[in-house]
């Protein structure tokens, strides 16, 4: 064996050690050495190296695949490019020649690739994948179309633009051919082997492929070749959907689809997106398919293996109902009323495979019954479709099923411990029914006329809600989610007086109860109806100590220690009644604190993460800006569990930490207590700066000690030099060269500038480097401000000595690129410094005082930046969902903290009105140097003279 592929077993072996601390030191080596050249292709020999046991394989392939996702398009530290084109030339010959559990990991790799190179940068990829495709071996086939159809789902999502038009017009050019070829030959291969089922599985395999390939290609339009080819594919679609189910080549796992159920389901589909986007060249083919789907739906059992099959066939439905040109096919009561009994409420009872996942299951029935996920359940689908037939029978649709809401609450009534699921189908139905349109932050915005949703909850939810009832949980969980679903269109009163109910179910033991019961909340504490909040401060505050107990004492029940309904709850509820909060904070945060030490032990709930961090971020921003005692008391609670957690290296949690402590320094006094002066040393350690998501809250932590502290801060040349090359290192970086430029601002504006004297001109000369070398739209503007701010906090003659220093008469360069691309300047506090800084120009500067049209150059630059339009700042943000990566952590990732957030810093403080400060300068200039109010051009003088005059400073 290869001494480098024996060095990296080594260490991949390590990275499977149960010891936490072996697996991360291998980790972060083979993380240090990933873009040296030749790394990738050990990987690969590592990977194809037979006598390795499947572990050691498999971690080859899953870290060969990362390091292509972190490193292929990157900037710093990229791959070399021998490797990436080797890479590109051997990769399909690769993922051919290894096992499947490899294969899975080198086809993520190669749709990486694709995403940035392909096609101008990777023009073999499609011939060598077509290539492939002309065998007759079906395994082999299967193999290569698992490669190549993850790079055509973005066609399924990317806006539209020329660009994606012409990368799919080659695909269509090249692919569509030999995609129909194939398609042909998979329908004749399944015919063929009718009578022999075991051969037929790899043939089905790549048919679900094929077709899943042919639904990206036709998603952003139908294109020619296969408007052309439509008869042979709606044939085979026939074809195949006319197939028995085979149960011989279902799944061992009996909830999983088999192959049949996938290829059928995959078709539906394919159908669906032809009668919602292309219903007229559809329109031939439509009956016969609508009368297939109705044979499949009635005659499809109730398994659980069969839900994607029957939901995507709804969906079918569902897409015919909503065309107004097919209201023929459901004018007719009786096949409205066949629809309905026989594939709506057959589909919508709830199971005894969805009693399973509710008990045992908590959170895959949360995703699937109020997130609204991918996974295809009968009951969203059956939904769907009751809401498309309401499109145009929404009074038949509703008289229909009113009379079964009414037999399935009298089948309840009659029994209502062992006909509870009769109630659940009647909640259910006048769910779907009333429901018109909804969205995710505000629940349903329009509903069915014919419904009165406040009637409905009074006579039949409220019965489920109150605490002695003793209903059935999934009732409980029912009426809940009703209240949630149509928050906005019941009374203030109703909303109020929900409330205790909600409070109490937090306490179940049901996880699902409790999780809606939070998530209720949560959404009512930020919802409004008429723009009124559904639920005020006053109304929550008399319930407040009860609230918050039930929230802390939901993450105690087994299971539920990590949900993040939950803990957004607690979040909103702080947010939510700020002041009101303040006699129970301290106790908040202690709660929090210990959850925190608990949860970083194994950080693996990105999204329960965050909220957390949004809880401790709120609870600083609402209670410590009003009270010292309080930040004194908040510092003491987090310090502890925030060194603890910063020693032991807990990466995915450093970002949040670095945020909560630059935000609470932020409101302190100075000078910079010690327990935070014991850190500011540590902050320029390198290794705290390889992480990328540690930047922006490093930064802005080191922007806190500057602000507060002042001269106290740093105290000789090593710490200035140690920041500058955190500065050097950042604005090097196109990821982070506002970071950059953020921490030098800082640092010339609070620190004695004597200090930073002596580096200016090399800090020129760094920035000047990116300008020429790789400058990009965000750094210019960047470059443009920072000049600005230099020049108005310093003056414009010692700007123009640093950069003439340099090379003689660059400032004027300068000053041509200011004059360009200053209007590009975006926010509030950067504007401001460039008008100021500009304006020290025009009074101060010696090289543009001395050149008249270089002066009123300017001048009408400094006019058009004030007079461009004011930016739109928004409402405070609502936190909904966090950026993180809900599959997990792999590492660090920033997530901006919206309530531990900061406004952009204004060093110019002092200037109230920027019209009043230009007027008030150019008039001091003007009473000095005459003969510029000459150079004054005409198209600027009415609004020179506007500010003139609202400043009370004469002109003339």
């Amino acid at each position: 064996m290869d001494e480098n592929v024996q060095t990296m077993v080594h260490y991949l072996q390590q990275t499977l050690d149960p010891n936490p601390a072996t697996r991360k030191e291998a980790e972060k080596f083979l993380e240090s050495v990933e873009h040296n050249e030749g790394f990738l292709m050990i990987l690969v020999n590592t990977m194809m190296t037979d006598s390795l046991d499947r572990g050691v394989r498999q971690a080859a392939a899953i870290t060969f695949k990362n390091v292509v996702k972190r490193r292929w398009a990157s900037e710093e530290n990229s791959l070399a490019q021998s490797d990436k084109e080797q890479i590109k030339t051997q990769i399909i010959s690769i993922m051919l020649n290894t096992p499947q559990y490899v294969q899975k990991q080198i086809c993520e790799a190669i749709a990486r690739i694709a995403k940035s190179d392909f096609p101008e940068h990777w023009q073999q990829l499609l011939p060598s994948l077509i290539e492939h495709l002309q065998g007759t071996d079906f395994n082999a086939i299967k193999g290569v179309l698992r490669a190549a159809d993850p790079i055509f789902w973005k066609y399924r999502y990317e806006e539209r633009s020329d660009e994606l038009w012409i990368e799919i017009k080659y695909v269509i050019d090249t692919l569509a051919q030999p995609l129909t070829t194939l398609f042909g030959n998979c329908v004749k291969a399944v015919e063929q082997l009718a009578s022999e089922p075991a051969q037929l599985v790899p043939v089905l395999e790549a048919t679900e492929l094929v077709l899943q390939i042919f639904y990206s290609l036709n998603f952003q339009d139908l294109p020619a070749f296969f408007e052309d080819h439509m008869e042979e594919w709606m044939h085979g679609f026939l074809t195949l959907l006319k197939l028995p189910n085979m149960p011989e080549l279902d799944d061992d796992d009996l909830e999983k689809p088999g192959v049949v159920q996938q290829v059928k389901g995959q078709i539906c589909a394919c159908i669906s997106l032809y009668a919602q986007k292309y219903d007229e060249e559809f329109q031939i083919y439509l009956r016969q398919f609508v009368d297939v789907v109705w044979h499949l739906l009635t005659t499809t059992g109730l398994e659980v293996k069969n839900d994607y099959l029957v939901s995507t066939a709804m969906n079918f439905l569902t897409s015919v109902s909503e065309r107004k040109q097919n209201m023929d096919l459901f004018s007719d009561e009786a096949v409205l009323k066949a629809i309905c009994e026989q594939v709506i409420v057959p589909n919508m009872y709830f199971r005894e495979a969805d009693e399973e996942i509710f008990e045992d299951n908590a959170e895959e029935y949360i995703r699937r019954d109020i997130e609204g996920s991918d996974v295809d359940t009968r009951r969203r689908a059956a939904c769907d479709l009751v809401r498309g037939l309401c499109k145009f029978f929404e009074s038949q649709v509703t008289d229909i099923f009113s009379a079964h809401v009414s037999t399935l609450i009298e089948t309840y009534q009659a029994d209502p411990v062992n006909n509870w699921k009769s109630k659940d189908v009647a909640i259910f139905l006048v769910t779907s029914l009333a429901v018109r349109s909804k969205t995710a932050s505000a629940g349903t915005t329009e509903t069915n006329q014919f419904i009165n949703v406040e009637d409905f909850f009074h006579n039949v939810i409220v019965a489920h809600l109150k605490p002695d009832a003793g209903s059935h949980p999934v009732l409980v969980a029912d009426a809940i989610k009703y209240v949630l679903t149509f928050r906005g269109h019941l009374a203030h009163e109703t909303n109020a007086g929900v409330l205790p109910y909600l409070i109490h179910h937090l306490s179940s033991p049901i996880c699902v109860v409790n999780s809606y019961a939070a998530a209720c909340i949560e959404r009512q504490l930020v919802s409004r109806r008429q723009g009124a909040l559904l639920l005020p401060v006053d109304v929550v505050t008399p319930h407040l100590e009860s609230l918050l107990t039930n929230l802390f004492h939901a993450l105690s029940v087994p299971g539920n220690g990590e949900n993040e309904y939950v803990m957004k709850a607690i979040m909103r509820t702080i947010v939510a009644c700020k002041a009101a909060i303040l006699p129970y904070i301290v106790t908040i945060v202690d709660k929090l604190a210990a959850i925190l030490l608990e949860v970083a032990k194994n950080p693996g709930r990105p999204r329960f993460n965050h909220f957390m961090f949004e809880a401790f971020g709120s609870a600083i921003r609402f209670s410590c800006s009003t009270s010292h005692e309080i930040l004194e008391k908040f510092e003491a609670a987090l310090f502890p569990p925030f060194e603890l957690l910063l020693t032991n290296d807990v990466e995915e949690f450093q970002p949040y930490i670095f945020q909560l402590l630059a935000q609470l320094l932020e409101l302190r006094q100075p000078p910079v207590p010690d327990t935070y002066m014991s850190l500011f040393p540590h902050l320029t350690n390198p290794g705290l700066w390889e992480s990328g998501a540690n930047t922006t809250p490093l930064v802005r932590f080191l922007c806190a000690f500057f602000k507060v502290g002042k001269t106290t801060v740093v105290s000789g040349t090593a710490e200035i030099e140690g920041l500058l090359g955190v500065f050097q290192k950042l604005i090097a970086s196109k990821a982070h060269d506002q970071d950059g430029f953020k921490l030098l601002t800082a640092m010339v504006a609070n620190l004695p500038y004597e200090m930073l004297a002596p580096y200016m001109e090399t800090v020129m000369r760094l920035m000047l480097a990116r300008m020429t070398g790789s400058r990009t739209a965000k750094f210019t503007s960047n470059f443009i401000t920072f000049v600005c701010f230099l020049t108005g906090v310093r003056d414009p003659n010692t700007v123009a000595q640093i950069f003439d220093a340099i090379q003689p008469g660059l400032f004027g360069m300068v000053l041509n690129r200011i004059m360009e691309d200053v209007r590009k300047v975006s926010g509030d506090a950067e504007r401001k410094a460039c008008v100021i800084g500009i304006t020290q120009m025009l009074c101060a500067s010696n090289t543009v005082m001395s050149q008249p049209e270089l002066w009123a150059k300017l001048l009408e630059t400094l006019v058009s930046v004030i007079e461009l339009p004011e930016e739109e700042h928004p409402d405070e943000f609502d936190v909904e969902e966090p950026v993180a990566d809900a599959s997990g952590y792999r590492t660090a990732t920033f997530n901006r903290l919206a309530y531990a957030g900061q406004p952009d810093e204004d060093y110019f403080k002092e200037v109230s009105d920027v019209r009043t400060f230009v007027a008030q300068h150019l008039g001091s200039c003007f009473s000095q140097h005459q003969n510029l109010k000459a150079a004054i051009p005409a198209n600027v003088q009415q609004p020179l003279s506007s500010y003139f005059q609202a400043a009370g400073v004469a002109l003339a």
